[in-house]
């Protein structure tokens, strides 16, 4: 069994370094924390919230400079985790099985519009 993780912190890079620049602007005699905290909020609060998985699927599915998206491994993990959210693992699984393979990652680029249509057919 094979287990992936993958740990994505929006922003933390950009929080980083704003503390750097604010710790590299400070005068010899340091702020008091609370002064610190209320600046990280301040350009926390400045800063875009992260997009939502289905916000990105439908961003790439809505790319008008090109006649046919380019669909992604993400993308189709994308559909299939909404048909096991609606409690068809049995048919997702099925639909990869139809196709012969085993897992999402042996399947073909060429074959993900027809995994999207397959579970579009099935959550109707």
């Amino acid at each position: 069994m094979e287990i992936n993780l993958k740990v994505e912190v929006p922003g933390l890079v950009e929080a980083l370094e704003s503390l750097a620049v604010a710790l590299a602007n400070q005068p010899k005699s340091p702020l008091p924390t609370s002064a610190l905290v209320k600046d990280a909020k301040k350009e926390t609060a400045k800063k875009e919230t992260p997009k939502k998985t289905e916000e990105l699927v439908e961003e790439q599915m809505e790319d008008t400079n090109n006649d046919a998206p380019e669909i992604t491994l993400v993308t189709v993990r994308s559909y299939l985790q909404k048909l096991q959210d609606a409690g068809r693992q049995k048919d997702a699984k099925a639909i990869l099985v139809d196709l012969g393979h085993k897992k999402l990652s042996d399947v073909p680029e060429d074959d993900y519009p027809v995994i999207i249509a397959k579970v579009e057919e099935l959550l109707g």
